[in-house]
C-alpha cells in the first residue's frame, strides 16, 4: 500500500475539566447579572473548543483508505478504547509509504502524537522527525492548496465544491454529540471525508 488518505474525529476528554481556566468578566461590567452572564459565555465558548486540543480532546475515531480500497472506520465503543483507535491506526500505517490528509499536519497527526504521548502508545519509527517541522513522509493537501500563501487557506467542504465533488455530510465541530445520537450516521460522516480527502489528492496528483 503506496499511500493513506486518513481523517480524524475528536471529542472532549473526560478529563478535561482540570484544565479549565478561570474566567472573568469584561472590567467595564458592574451588573452582577451581566457579570455572571459574561463568564458564562466564555465558559460556554471555552467548554466548546475543548475537542480542538490534545489536552482537553481525545479521538473518538479514525477513518482511513488505501489507493484503492475501501475505508476502515474505528471508532471507540464500550469495549474499544481511545488506546486502541490510535494503535490500530498507527499499526496501519505501517504498510504505507506515504500519508495523506487535510491539515494533517497543524492538527490530525500532532494531534495523535500528543494522545499517543499522553496514553502511552508507541508511534512507529518514521512517522515523526523530532529534527523537522513537519511529519516525514505525510503530505497535508491544506498545505499543497495553499502553496505558501497563508491567506489561501480552504475548507475541505468548499474544496470539495471547488472540485466539483459532494460536500462533507455536515460538520465536525460536534462529532462526539453525532456518535451518542446515531452512530451509523458519524461513521458515514467519517467515510465521505475519508473519500473527499482521497479524491481531492488525486485531483492535486497526490
Amino acid at each position: 500500500m503506496k499511500r493513506i488518505y486518513f481523517d480524524i474525529e475528536t471529542g472532549p476528554a473526560d478529563d478535561a475539566v482540570q484544565f479549565e481556566p478561570t474566567f472573568e468578566a469584561s472590567k467595564v461590567l458592574k451588573d452582577p447579572v451581566k457579570i455572571a452572564a459574561d463568564i458564562a459565555d466564555k465558559r460556554a465558548a471555552w467548554w466548546d473548543r475543548l475537542a480542538l486540543s490534545a489536552l482537553t480532546g481525545q479521538v473518538l475515531a479514525i477513518g482511513w483508505a488505501g489507493d484503492d480500497g475501501e475505508v476502515t472506520v474505528i471508532t471507540q465503543t464500550s469495549i474499544l478504547s481511545e488506546v486502541d483507535v490510535i494503535t490500530a491506526f498507527w499499526n496501519a500505517t505501517r504498510s504505507a509509504e506515504t500519508l495523506v490528509g487535510f491539515n494533517s499536519n497543524a492538527f490530525d497527526l500532532p494531534f495523535l502524537w500528543r494522545r499517543s504521548i499522553k496514553l502511552g502508545i508507541v508511534i512507529p519509527e518514521g512517522i515523526f522527525e523530532p529534527n523537522r517541522r513537519l511529519f516525514s513522509n505525510n503530505i497535508d493537501l491544506m498545505e499543497r492548496w495553499c502553496w505558501f500563501d497563508s491567506q489561501a487557506r480552504v475548507s475541505l467542504d468548499n474544496l470539495a465544491k471547488f472540485c466539483g465533488f459532494p460536500p462533507k455530510l455536515g460538520n465536525g465541530r460536534h462529532f462526539a454529540d453525532l456518535m451518542r445520537e446515531n452512530i451509523e450516521q458519524a461513521v458515514e460522516y467519517l467515510i465521505h471525508d475519508v473519500k473527499l480527502t482521497r479524491a481531492i489528492g488525486r485531483r492535486m496528483g497526490v
